[in-house]
């Protein structure tokens, strides 16, 4: 059964989450026309809409996690592709209704809100303990040291406290493209 959405999946971001309670509702349709006798064509008709939706919800949430700088979006946007590729697979390969009944159902369930309630829900809880170090004591440890890594364009706001580490030697690698950071010149 779809589960019901619940301010706790909450990203703490207004438009990613009227976007989550969105495919929220589609997912429930989807599981209410799987179990109703309908025709080829309405079940492609949810089956589209919810493909768009999908791809345009994918494409701000990516967008609002670089925002924020994610450290795992790289592997957030592979996991958002593979949802697509399924549901792109399932639109063109399904030979019969109930199969793409089966295969529908499948991808609400145990892709997307799945995804939501286990991938997406630790964007809120890095993006929650980013703001609680910061919030700790922004007078003792200010960030001020520009370091880069291998990303293109990427700046590490590095703070003294980590800087002074790394001139004692202890290294440090960028969680995207796991090479050392060095201090900008």
């Amino acid at each position: 059964m779809i589960p019901i959405w619940d301010a706790k999946y909450s990203i703490n971001n207004d438009e990613i989450d009227a976007q989550h309670q969105k495919l929220f509702e589609l997912a429930r349709k989807a599981y209410i026309y799987a179990n109703k006798n309908i025709s080829k064509d309405d079940m492609k008709g949810i089956i589209g809409e919810f493909f768009e939706y999908m791809k345009e919800h994918f494409s701000k949430e990516e967008l609002y996690m670089e925002q924020i700088c994610y450290p795992r979006l790289e592997e957030h946007s592979k996991i958002h592709k593979d949802i697509i590729n399924s549901m792109s697979n399932l639109i063109r390969t399904t030979k019969n209704i109930n199969e793409m009944k089966e295969n529908l159902v499948v991808i609400a369930e145990k892709w997307l809100l799945e995804h939501i309630l286990q991938n997406d829900v630790k964007i809120e809880e890095w993006r929650r303990l980013k703001v609680l170090n910061l919030q700790k004591d922004p007078k003792k440890d200010e960030i001020k040291y520009k370091y880069v890594c291998g990303c293109q364009n990427k700046i590490h706001n590095i703070s003294k406290t980590v800087h002074d580490r790394i001139l004692q030697g202890k290294k440090y690698s960028c969680t995207i493209c796991n090479q050392l950071i060095k201090i900008k010149d």
